[in-house]
């Protein structure tokens, strides 16, 4: 199944709820971004950046350029000061918009779960990624996740969508 079939199926949660989730990977980030020397990365790809939920940290954190690719350019423009100090552009994982050894760093958090076909996408980010660069790629287990406090508890909204995405 495509991926943009993946995502017009998929419910998924509003920007502040992504937001707040990134929040809540604030630490596995964190510690992930310093064991690959982020502040020494000329440039960083931000695949499947969305609302931009981590894009400002890859901005602040990181040595050089930050590119956010998204599918969906509404998710692009519906909030630019997430994107501020980066490069929006639109395309697609199965296909990058971009040529050999472009990046040092490809970062992607909660994305990969919804590409389809998943191994043309991993072919495509070693396609982009320079000999030695490295990728974060950060996929909580839905199943498995307790979310506090409740209030900004979105995994029900994220299970659902996946399901009717046809994922198990």
């Amino acid at each position: 199944m495509p991926m943009s079939v993946l995502q017009d199926q998929a419910a998924l949660p509003e920007p502040q709820h992504l937001i707040m989730q990134a929040r809540w990977l604030a630490p596995a980030r964190a510690r992930l971004l310093r064991r690959v020397h982020v502040a020494r990365r000329r440039c960083i790809l931000d695949l499947g950046s969305g609302y931009g939920s981590v894009t400002p940290e890859l901005v602040r954190r990181g040595g050089g350029t930050v590119i956010a690719l998204e599918r969906q350019w509404n998710a692009l423009q519906a909030l630019p000061d997430r994107f501020s100090g980066a490069y929006r552009t639109v395309g697609d994982a199965v296909s990058l918009p971009f040529g050999e050894a472009t990046f040092d760093l490809i970062f992607t958090q909660l994305t990969l779960l919804w590409i389809s076909p998943l191994p043309k996408a991993i072919q495509e980010i070693e396609r982009v990624l320079q000999p030695g660069g490295a990728l974060v790629a950060l996929e909580p287990d839905y199943g498995g996740m307790i979310e506090y406090p409740p209030e900004i508890a979105c995994g029900a909204l994220w299970v659902k969508g996946l399901e009717r995405a046809g994922a198990d």
